[in-house]
Parts: structure tokens; C-alpha cells; sequence
């Protein structure tokens, strides 16, 4: 159910279906703009990532588009309070998780969506599986805008792009020194590369999908490729993360078009024969046509 309100309050229901906020936004007739980014990590150049902000929504019509983040004021969060100044409404598509703990939300979004989730969002832990709450978000989206971002973002960067929903990237750093913060509380070292795990999924290689086709869900022409980088903040080799997230998307969404897909083929085929069918008749060759009286 939507709640609203800078703080989460025990007397909002935590938990909402999806079938719940397809009724919401078909209610809206919109189409949903979803920006994704860096939350609690935050951008070291925030100026920039509001100047991109801004040309992405000074672009479209707040009539016709609903602008969507993650519901709190944090990182990508900051652009909220931009898309309500240009008349944009706004939504929180979240974690029942930000409710259950009483995350803060931010004062300028209109309605927020918490979807029952046992993460925050991503793949669910040991699995190839998308949780519910960044399925909601690709499912609901018609435009995927990525500024930066780590794992969740590089998960739903992936599959939004694989159900063919119009994305963007945006190359952007995680502020440097909550990074090396991060790091020292967990006995790492110091890390040297702040691009995030959406940068390496989108531009490192290990997925290259051009924009897949909406009948299959088949990717155009792309293809896997190595790439050397390791994330030394996260600890995790983003090559085999991004190539597990190219994979199981790719999957998803191939089963979700293949259905489909069969159907315009099986149309494609009977269009053909039909047609193949009406030629024949008419042009006989003229020993076959009967003689002229």
C-alpha cells in the first residue's frame, strides 16, 4: 500500500503487490521515468548529477511522465525535490524493508510503494533471481535512467535493458570519502576505483547487449567479453557479477516475450501461406487456365 510522510509510521501498511501499483499507475495514465544512482554512498560531484537531472526531465512533459526513485532524500534521492519544482508528480517504488525500519523518506515524494522484500533490492542473496522490489521497478518503468550506482542499480540497469525499456547511463563516482570510510570500518584497503558496480556492467563489457528485441527479449547482437577490472571497495569480481546479471535477466526476459512471440509467428506464418495461397490462383500458368471460348 502507498504510504506518505518523512518518516515511515507504524500506522502505514509495509507491504504492497504489484498488482496493487499497476492499478495505481494505470490509474495515472503516465509513463514511469525511473532514475537510479548511489543512495547512502552518495556522488562526489552532486552538482553534476543534478545538471544531468535536470536535462533529462527539462526534456520530457510533466503531463505525461511520473518521475520514480528509491523514496528517500539520499543520493539519486536529491533529484525529488528537482522534478517536483518542474510539476513533475513523483512515487517510491521501495524495499517493505525502508518501512519495517523506518527509513526516512523524502518531503517531496507524492506516494511511495513499499514492496514486500526480504532485501533492498537486486538479486535476491544466492540466487539468479531479481527480488520483487527491483522487479516492480523494471516491470512499471518505460525510461530507466542510471547515474552511477552499485549492485542494485547494476541489476536493474541490466534488466531493464533487457526488457527493452528505453535506458541511459551516466557515468558517475561514489563520494570518494564515504568509500574509504566504508572501507576502514570493514579492515579493507583503501579503495582505488569509485566508478560502482553499474559502470562495470554497462561499460567494462561483460554486458554489451545493443537493445533487445521486444517480441523475444532477445538481445541485439551482443555479446560477453572479458574485462580485468575488480571492484576493491565491494570485494567482488564485477566481471562475474555483471556476466551473472547479463545471464539471469537475459532469461527472465526471454521467457517473459517468448510466449509472444510464438503467437506473432504463428500469425506471421498463416499471413504468408495465405498470401502464397491467392497468388497461385491468380497468376496460373496459361496451360493451366481454361481455353477462352
Amino acid at each position: 500500500m502507498a504510504g506518505s510522510g518523512t518518516v515511515a509510521s507504524s500506522t502505514v501498511t509495509c507491504t504492497a503487490s504489484a498488482l496493487e501499483l499497476g492499478e495505481f499507475l494505470a490509474g495515472r495514465r503516465q509513463s514511469v521515468l525511473t532514475f537510479a544512482g548511489y543512495s547512502a554512498s552518495g556522488y562526489q560531484d552532486p552538482s553534476a548529477m543534478l545538471a544531468f537531472a535536470a536535462a533529462t526531465l527539462d526534456a520530457r512533459s510533466p503531463a505525461s511522465t511520473l518521475v520514480n526513485i528509491g523514496a528517500t532524500p539520499l543520493g539519486i534521492g536529491a533529484v525529488y525535490p528537482m522534478a517536483r519544482q518542474r510539476g513533475f508528480a513523483t512515487i517510491g517504488i521501495v524495499s517493505s524493508l525502508a518501512c519495517t525500519e523506518r527509513v526516512t523518506l523524502s518531503p517531496f515524494v507524492d506516494e511511495v510503494f513499499y514492496i514486500e522484500d526480504s532485501v533492498w533490492g537486486g538479486l535476491l542473496p544466492d540466487s539468479t533471481q531479481l527480488s520483487a522490489t527491483s522487479t516492480a521497478i523494471v516491470d512499471h518503468s518505460r525510461e530507466f535512467v542510471a547515474i552511477g550506482g552499485g549492485v542494485i542499480a547494476a541489476a536493474e540497469l541490466c534488466a531493464a535493458r533487457a526488457a527493452g525499456r528505453a535506458v541511459q547511463f551516466i557515468p558517475a563516482d561514489m563520494n570518494h570519502q564515504w568509500a574509504r570510510e566504508r572501507a576502514a570500518r570493514r579492515g579493507q584497503p583503501p579503495p582505488t576505483d569509485f566508478r560502482g558496480a553499474a559502470h562495470a556492467a554497462w561499460f567494462a563489457g561483460a554486458w554489451t547487449y545493443a537493445a533487445a528485441d521486444p517480441s523475444t527479449g532477445r538481445a541485439g547482437g551482443g555479446s560477453f567479453r572479458r574485462h580485468a577490472e575488480h571492484a576493491q571497495l565491494l570485494r567482488v569480481d564485477l566481471r562475474r557479477q555483471a556476466l551473472r546479471l547479463a545471464l539471469v535477466v537475459g532469461r527472465q526476459a526471454e521467457q517473459r516475450f517468448q510466449p509472444a512471440a510464438r503467437q506473432r509467428e504463428e500469425r506471421d506464418v498463416g499471413h504468408q501461406q495465405h498470401c502464397h495461397q491467392n497468388a497461385q490462383h491468380r497468376f496460373k500458368p496459361l496451360s493451366a487456365r481454361p481455353a477462352a471460348r
